[in-house]
């Protein structure tokens, strides 16, 4: 765990000094990459086996999106070939690194400031932080309100905290990290300058999360996702773990920035006709078609008919602990009907259907949330009520060009 602070630290830190060297925001992330690719050893990763690495070597978590885009960067500098869903390592392309320089660098900062921190403790208050101490006070420091440190240091007063001699060793010690810090930020100290990168890091980190940052004035608070049958499924865990991560990974995104995880009825109910439509599948000695992610996976992993069925009988609350509401589509209103006819026409130019009901469907979907947007084709993101997100991307297009058109309501052209 000690060791862990000091690499979590000593990684923000890093890309704080990566975009000093580049202003460039994905190529922040490259050196982390290609270190931890030199580090592993393979010949051939995956998206996941690179996420696992770099969150061990230097306890930072990238999303499997995100760092998508970076392996795409470091593969036009020759140092991996993606081939059929993974990536082939160039080993030659890894042994210039200057990343091990960087880091020892950063580590000997922070031992700095821990060692200066330990002696203010001593020489002004009488009390002994150790390592481990002040490494912990530091972390939940820099959790809990380390933006103040990027405001000017002379508005700002003593932090208002107090620390009886009887209070615990742990809540003196918080208490003058505070002093601490709010000295050195008065002082514009080596300490503070330190402080102030590893803050600036963090946010550099955290904007992976959130590429539409700069355009995104506000939080969430009343904007509705309601999402396609695939996302559930996946979502749910009834899919390969590949697929499995990114959809949790970006439900626990959208769900810490305020925005309310829905699904329509018609999906939660396509959901569970796709899962008995699998348990009668497995209710045969063969199986003929595989088609499906769903019957993949219960292949897979060894459910018999019997599981799947109690997996349904538990599918509410499995979508109440990932937070997710079933909510009915609204009714039809004439100002806001739209020709669905044109509209069928228009997925269907991009999208073969095996199943009719499906198209229907997203039909469904995709005039619901017009309806609930109230006829407001195109707003800011945090303002716009409702949204429908998809896996299927030639959906996505399709209704994007129909709704932008002059036909998309009724009575018109």
């Amino acid at each position: 765990m000690e060791e862990m602070r000091i690499r979590a630290v000593a990684s923000l830190a890093i890309l704080k000094v990566n975009w000093d060297h580049r202003r460039d925001y994905i190529q922040n992330f490259v050196p982390f990459v290609l270190e931890a690719l030199r580090v592993s050893g393979s010949e051939v990763v995956s998206i996941p086996e690179v996420q696992a690495q770099i969150a061990e070597l230097f306890s930072l978590h990238i999303p499997q999106g995100a760092l998508r885009t970076i392996l795409k960067r470091a593969g036009r500098d020759g140092a991996v070939v993606r081939e059929h869903g993974v990536y082939r390592v160039i080993k030659s392309k890894l042994k210039d690194s200057r990343f091990s320089e960087i880091r020892e660098s950063v580590k000997a900062e922070y031992d700095l400031l821990i060692l200066d921190f330990r002696k203010y403790c001593i020489e002004g208050f009488g009390v002994e932080a150790t390592d481990t101490s002040a490494e912990v006070a530091l972390e939940q420091y820099l959790a809990s309100g380390s933006i103040d440190l990027l405001l000017p240091a002379l508005s700002r007063g003593t932090i208002a905290l107090s620390a009886h001699k009887d209070a615990p060793t742990e809540t003196r010690i918080q208490y003058l990290l505070s002093r601490f810090i709010s000295e050195a930020c008065k002082n514009r100290s080596r300490a503070y300058e330190f402080l102030v990168t590893i803050v600036k890091g963090r946010m550099l980190a955290d904007v992976l999360y959130y590429p539409m940052i700069g355009k995104v004035s506000q939080r969430f608070g009343r904007v509705s996702v309601y999402l396609d049958t695939t996302l559930l499924l996946r979502g749910l865990g009834f899919s390969d773990v590949h697929l499995q991560a990114p959809c949790k990974e970006m439900l626990e995104i959208m769900f810490k920035a305020g925005l309310s995880l829905r699904c329509f009825a018609h999906t939660y109910d396509e959901v569970v006709g796709i899962l008995r439509r699998d348990a009668k599948q497995l209710q045969g000695d063969t199986i003929a078609d595989t088609y499906g992610e769903t019957l993949r996976y219960f292949l897979g992993e060894g459910y018999s008919p019997s599981d799947v069925e109690l997996e349904i009988a538990h599918l509410q609350e499995r979508l109440n602990s990932l937070r997710i509401q079933v909510d009915r589509k609204p009714k039809l209103e004439v100002p806001l009907g739209v020709d669905e006819k044109k509209l069928e026409d228009a997925i269907l130019d991009s999208i073969h259907y095996w199943h009719p009901r499906s198209l229907y469907r997203d039909i469904d979907s995709v005039t619901a949330v017009y309806r609930l947007r109230r006829g407001q084709l195109f707003a800011p993101l945090e303002n716009c009520r409702a949204i429908f997100i998809t896996t299927n991307i030639p959906l996505a297009w399709s209704c994007t060009k129909f709704f932008g058109s002059s036909h998309s309501r009724q009575g018109k052209g």
